[in-house]
């Protein structure tokens, strides 16, 4: 299975394309998008930093009778990671 990406310069394009639609005229320079893409990937960086501090881990024990061991199970709740995004502003 192929690893899904995130494309910051499709992401930052389509904004560009819109703020044009919206009657804005100038296009992003090479500097402009540098500094954006610099803030996009800290953005991402952080956020991904809490959803990992969010995240509800349970762990299940598990009793082997076979070999007389305990096995971890762990679960990570999804939701809790995808209420992250509620944790990110805007403005």
């Amino acid at each position: 299975m192929e690893q899904q990406k995130i494309n910051l310069d499709k992401i930052l394009e389509a904004k560009n394309n819109l703020a044009f639609e919206e009657g804005y005229s100038n296009y992003f320079t090479a500097a402009q998008r540098n500094i954006i893409f610099k803030a996009m990937e800290e953005s991402i960086k952080q956020a991904i930093e809490l959803a990992a501090e969010n995240a509800n881990v349970i762990e299940k024990c598990k009793f082997n009778k076979l070999h007389i061991e305990n096995d971890f199970e762990i679960i990570v709740n999804k939701q809790s990671i995808l209420n992250t995004l509620e944790q990110i502003e805007y403005y």
